[in-house]
């Protein structure tokens, strides 16, 4: 069983983290979200699945390639390795760009939803799952959409949709079929808070 106390912690460090990212732009005000002038703000978002995070169901790809790692798997191996990279490489530089998020301002909407895969920017080292680094090319996507949308007024709420070693045993969480971020907190927490920090800090002094 886990331990109260660590889940509790863990939970507080991801709010903490949220909070201090989102507080220079907007707040909640009894039932109300409000802008810095005290405003009321209604969030009308606009999602970005399937580009950080590919789900099978969106691509219709069937079990077991219906998940990030599964739809890499089923490109190597009808090709290779080096072709399902490249593949990537082009599909996560054309899937969004720059005229979309200006698009998506011009339709009305006014937030912007990013799904992000945790095994994207912070990939875990072959030998030590322990261990890990994070990938600037990954965290250049992300900055790409920061700035656009702020560009554009859109606000950004990050969702870290498949955590560091999967919170669910399912292809949403882009897991290996285990639920490693509860069944290795161990490993996973502290990857999971270092990941939430980081992108807090990094994003903090952005209003939007």
């Amino acid at each position: 069983m886990l331990n109260n106390l660590k889940y509790l912690t863990l939970v507080l460090c991801l709010c903490s983290c949220l909070v201090r990212a989102s507080e220079s732009a907007l707040k909640v005000q009894g039932s109300k979200i409000v802008n810095q002038a005290g405003e009321q703000v209604t969030l009308k978002g606009f999602g970005l699945g399937g580009w950080l995070m590919p789900e099978g169901y969106m691509l219709e790809f069937p079990a077991p390639y219906d998940s990030p790692r599964g739809i890499y798997d089923a490109i190597a191996e009808l090709t290779d390795t080096a072709i399902a990279d490249e593949f990537f490489k082009r599909y996560e530089q054309h899937y969004v760009t720059e005229t979309d998020i200006s698009a998506i301002a011009n339709w009305g909407f006014n937030s912007i939803r990013l799904p992000i895969n945790a095994e994207r920017v912070m990939p875990r080292a072959k030998q030590h799952e322990q261990e890990y680094y994070y990938d600037q090319s990954g965290l250049a996507l992300i900055d790409n959409i920061v700035n656009w949308s702020s560009e554009n007024h859109l606000y950004i709420i990050l969702d870290l949709h498949a955590a560091p070693g999967g919170q669910s045993e399912h292809n949403i969480a882009d897991s290996d079929g285990v639920a490693r971020l509860w069944q290795q907190p161990e490993t996973y927490w502290p990857q999971t808070i270092a990941l939430w920090k980081m992108l807090a800090e990094r994003y903090r002094s952005n209003p939007w």
